[in-house]
């Protein structure tokens, strides 16, 4: 871009690029959402057309953002690729800016970027998918290009022949790729994303771009085949990625990427080529389609459109009692503390999930994992009503990981929590009470209260619901029981007050569903909030263990 746009010609750049661009992103999006209303069931269906959404306004980046992560498949994302050309477009608005602004001055060109890199590497240490999604968090690579564009290189095109230094960063890049390990989740630069591997695999291929490679390899079979795969790469980009996940689509699995069998790993190849040379054929490289912005313009109102009728016709052909399994995904609280909490308080460790009490009302401190997220709304709730403020943490895996018991332990005093209570998934309870969480709150004066983990299974339940409809599934058996067991175990004998879900959940055997049908859980082991609901009478005998302790103490004063 850095040598495409022409300073001043604003307009005809933008032309440029949507007539570039847009007819084949919008005919995969299309085609995409379409295929999906007949291969996927609503509750897949549904969240494809969120995609598709996002994807009319150009910010599929920010779309996916609003999700987990990039990196967690449990969510159906058949267009989770167009992240990047969110990001992209989004830069492309910023461009006569950019070049009128740092073009002569070499000295802003490096500043802004070092200040967009030290801003994502920060962001990696708080929220990675922050850093990963957000074009600004990103513009340190645009401008990379943009340096070597105007700096290095004569108008984009190799200056001085150095292929030596070429292949050497080729060959580091390779090395990259194939051995260093990153974790798209972890909050450290070292094996964060983007992190330490990106600069590296950035500044790398602006020295290829400076120095060219090898003529030998340029020109060799490989490098030719690969300079054709190179004028088809935007097809073959756009098509792959829906390719793979409708194929492999298994219905309440999320996104599987991984083929089981070679059968079916050719069978995807086939189809990913013969899918990127119709793109490439009857639309990117075709005239009528790529020669005019306003095909792009028709192709945005046509997929919003595709978008917002096709959610309606896919959940037709289901009735009320299919529609109410169906939901159990989208029968969620927002994730974590709610993205708004995240941008205005990047660093926190706690947020408040109750609102409109007195600053004096007594605090507790929910501490837990991806299972305490689920039920944090009814808790707040419950919690809401008994005059309590609920105070949340925001990370992944407290204590286990980040924040440590220390911090939690600070934060808590801080913010004047009376009472901690802990809910974990069993996978996680009994790493937790190893780092000796409950000896630490003792020594505190915080009154802890073990909230045991909830009854988990083998299989997704909306899943076993829909294989066993119009009737329930029999003989449905958790499979943690034995862990819980051996967990309270050890809290009763460490003196850990516990209080049982089970009791709600499994009365006289396991429920995993209401009198309408709405599941109780939205996975194997997660509660929906339909789910989480049945648990507010031992939220409520909770409170009252916490309110008695206040009593005592107050009589004790």
């Amino acid at each position: 871009m850095a040598v495409l746009y022409r300073q001043g010609a604003v307009l005809d750049f933008y032309r440029r690029r949507a007539a570039r661009l847009l007819p084949a992103y919008f005919v995969t999006v299309i085609i995409t959402v379409i295929a999906s209303s007949f291969l996927t069931l609503p509750s897949e269906h549904d969240q494809v057309v969120t995609q598709g959404l996002f994807a009319s306004a150009l910010a599929s980046n920010i779309g996916f953002w609003l999700q987990n992560s990039y990196f967690s498949k449990s969510e159906f994302n058949p267009l989770l690729h167009l992240w990047s050309l969110g990001v992209e477009f989004q830069f492309y608005l910023i461009v006569p800016a950019i070049v009128w602004l740092l073009r002569k001055r070499s000295s802003l060109l490096l500043a802004v970027g070092m200040l967009s890199l030290m801003g994502a590497l920060l962001m990696v240490t708080i929220s990675p998918k922050t850093a990963f999604f957000m074009m600004p968090l990103r513009l340190w690579q645009f401008l990379t290009g943009a340096g070597a564009a105007w700096y290095l290189t004569h108008n984009g095109q190799v200056r001085q022949q150095r292929p030596a230094i070429g292949a050497a960063a080729l060959g580091l890049i390779l090395l990259i790729v194939a051995f260093y390990r990153i974790d798209g989740q972890a909050t450290d630069i070292i094996s964060g994303h983007p992190g330490l591997a990106a600069l590296i695999v950035t500044i790398a291929t602006a020295v290829v771009l400076t120095f060219g490679l090898p003529l030998a390899l340029v020109r060799s079979t490989m490098g030719r085949t690969l300079a054709r795969v190179g004028d088809w790469s935007y097809s073959i980009y756009l098509a792959h990625f829906p390719v793979i996940v409708l194929v492999l689509y298994v219905p309440f699995s999320g996104s599987i990427l991984s083929f089981s069998n070679l059968q079916q790993g050719v069978a995807l190849a086939v189809l990913i080529t013969v899918a990127s040379a119709l793109l490439y054929m009857l639309v990117e490289r075709h005239r009528s389609w790529s020669g005019h912005m306003g095909v792009g313009a028709g192709l945005l109102i046509a997929t919003a459109c595709v978008s917002l009728v096709s959610s309606p016709l896919s959940r037709s052909q289901f009735d009320t009692a299919d529609l109410n399994i169906l939901g159990a995904f989208s029968d969620r609280a927002p994730y974590r503390c709610g993205k708004l909490v995240r941008i205005m308080s990047p660093g926190a460790a706690l947020c408040e999930l109750t609102r409109n009490l007195p600053a004096d009302a007594p605090a507790l401190l929910l501490v837990g994992d991806s299972h305490a997220d689920a039920i944090k709304s009814s808790f707040a709730r419950v919690a809401h009503q008994r005059g309590y403020r609920l105070l949340f943490t925001v990370s992944n895996a407290p204590i286990i990981g980040s924040p440590s018991t220390d911090q939690l332990i600070a934060e808590a005093r801080d913010k004047g929590a009376v009472g901690v209570i802990m809910h974990f998934a069993s996978g996680n309870a009994g790493r937790v009470f190893e780092t000796g969480f409950h000896t630490a709150a003792a020594e505190a004066a915080l009154d802890l209260v073990w909230f045991l983990p909830v009854p988990t299974y083998a299989e997704t339940v909306p899943d076993l619901l829909w294989r066993a409809r119009p009737d329930s599934p029999t003989d449905i058996q958790p499979h943690n029981g034995d862990v819980v067991s051996a967990l309270t175990g050890h809290l009763h004998a460490a003196s850990v007050v516990t209080h049982d879900p089970w009791s709600a959940l499994c009365p006289d055997g396991c429920m995993i569903k209401d009198k309408e049908g709405h599941p109780f859980y939205f996975d194997a082991s997660h509660l929906t909030l339909t789910g989480a609901r049945q648990l507010e009478g031992v939220m409520n005998v909770i409170l009252d263990h916490f309110m008695r302790a206040e009593k005592s103490v107050s009589a004790a004063q």
